[in-house]
């Protein structure tokens, strides 16, 4: 569903936000592929919004480095995005925050980066998790009597 020119900024952003590391996964490894997963269910109207932001991004920097944001170093797209972030046009931050926040879901929701974060899975699919009876036992309830204080005691005598 990306174009590879917009494929081009969504590998850059990605690796701009989660450069790769030793332990860590670069954001190119996870993000293109989930993001046009994320796509192919959006509709049409959606998706065109958010390859028109990506446009933005890219072709914003061109008055700035003279250059694409793709097509720049790394150095030079941080400070970019920088400059988004800190914006004085509220479009601008918007923009920035919306692209991060998507990119971030994709990012974290990728079991890959789970153990960065000591974040073992969700407990249904551990390997150590018990089986769900076991977990969760019938408990019997005894039947309690509700406690009255002595308000409501005297409002049901003064009924009486």
């Amino acid at each position: 569903m990306l174009s590879p020119s917009n494929r081009a900024v969504v590998v850059a952003l990605s690796d701009t936000l989660f450069p790769p590391e030793p332990d860590a996964p670069g954001g190119s490894t996870i993000i293109p592929e989930a993001l046009e997963d994320l796509m192919s269910g959006m509709d049409s109207e959606n998706a065109k919004e958010l390859v028109l932001g990506l446009q933005i991004l890219e072709f914003g920097a061109v008055p700035l480095f003279r250059g694409r944001f793709s097509r720049l170093p790394a150095a030079q797209r941080d400070r970019y995005l920088r400059g988004w972030m800190t914006s004085r046009i509220p479009f601008r931050r918007t923009l920035y925050r919306g692209i991060r926040g998507l990119f971030m879901n994709l990012y974290y929701a990728d079991e890959r980066t789970w153990p960065l974060m000591g974040y073992a899975g969700p407990p249904l699919c551990r390997p150590e998790a018990p089986p769900i009876t076991e977990r969760n036992p019938k408990k019997t309830h005894a039947k309690t009597t509700k406690a009255t204080s002595p308000k409501t005691k005297k409002k049901k005598e003064d009924n009486a």
